[in-house]
Parts: C-alpha cells; structure tokens; sequence
C-alpha cells in the first residue's frame, strides 16, 4: 500500500488494488457476521421474554432492518434515508455525547489535580482545548490558534508515534505467528 504512494510500478499498483479488494471483502463480510449476531442475540431476548430487555429488542430489530432496507433500496441520498439519519441518528448521537460529557468531567476533576508538573501541564493544556472547542473561547485572544497548535503538533507526534509502534508491533506479532514462535494464537495453551 505504501509502495503504490512513493513508486508507479503496475505490479504493486496491482497488488495494492488486491489487498484493498481484500480489506473491503473481509469488512463487509464482518458487517454480515455482525449484523447475524446481534439479530440472534435480540430474537433470543424476544423468545426468551428477558425482563426489561424484549421490547426493546423488537425495537432494535425493526430500527436495524428498516434502516437497512431503506439504504439499500434507495441509497444513502435517499430523503427517506437522510430523513431518518437527520431526525433519529443524528439526535441519539447528541444525547450520547451529551452523557458521555459527564464522564468526561468526572475524570478531568480526577486527571487535573494539581499535584506535579506533569499534572499542571495537563491542567494548562486541557483547559485550552477545552476553552478552544466552546463558543467562548473565541472571544479570548489567541486561545483557538493555540488550542489547534496544541492538537495539531504536540498531540499529532504523540498520535504517529503511537500508529507506529502498533504497525511495527503488528507486523512483528505476525510475523512470530507465522514462524511458530507465538503459540497462543494457534493453540489454546
């Protein structure tokens, strides 16, 4: 995938379509598997009449195959489509977050206690992107550009870094399979 970016030889550009043909192949195979699943999981909770959960499980079948049946037959630009990702997906998604703010409060209080240096440079940083992504920060000289310095180099190296040591670890996780040397994957020890 990589080679197709830096080098124009057809041989990798071939391989490269391959392995995306693949990549595509394997996730909507796992969308299938998934989608299999949790129809199981939910008809098991209507069947079974599990307390508190069946109705809602009716719901989520209904929700899931209507949803489902409506891209497929019309396609994502479909107004009935875009109707039920504006007016039901799009409000769930807002309520998640909105529940999820609060957690996120919870543990800034516990991470923004001031008790070294690393833990005030937390506090200064978190407070400027905080203050950067709401309305009035804005109104505060140099707080959005500092708040987009901030997530856009220090936290981008952390980012690469991070994404490197996965793809080398990855790598070097299949390759020991491969060899034989990593057992727990091919074997229940």
């Amino acid at each position: 995938m990589i080679g197709t970016y830096f080098l124009d030889v057809p041989v990798i550009g071939d391989l490269s379509n391959a392995v995306n043909t693949g990549v595509l192949t394997v996730a909507a195979f796992a969308v299938f598997v998934g989608v299999v699943i949790l129809a199981r999981l939910h008809v098991r909770h209507i069947m079974n009449r599990t307390s508190g959960r069946w109705y809602l499980s009716i719901w989520l079948l209904i929700m899931m195959f209507l949803v489902s049946g409506v891209g497929l037959i019309g396609g994502t630009r479909d107004p009935n489509y875009l109707w039920i990702n504006d007016n039901v997906r799009m409000p769930i998604d807002a309520a998640i977050s909105c529940l999820t703010a609060f957690f996120i409060a919870s543990g800034a209080y516990r991470a923004f206690r001031i008790r070294n240096i690393e833990s005030t440079l937390l506090l200064i940083s978190g407070t400027i992107l905080m203050l950067g992504a709401i309305g009035i920060g804005e109104v505060i000289p140099g707080i959005v550009d500092l708040s987009v310095w901030l997530v856009d180099v220090p936290t981008m190296a952390a980012n690469r870094g991070i994404i490197i040591a996965i793809g080398v670890g990855g790598v070097l996780m299949g390759l020991r399979t491969l060899v034989g040397l990593e057992k727990g994957a091919l074997t229940e020890e």
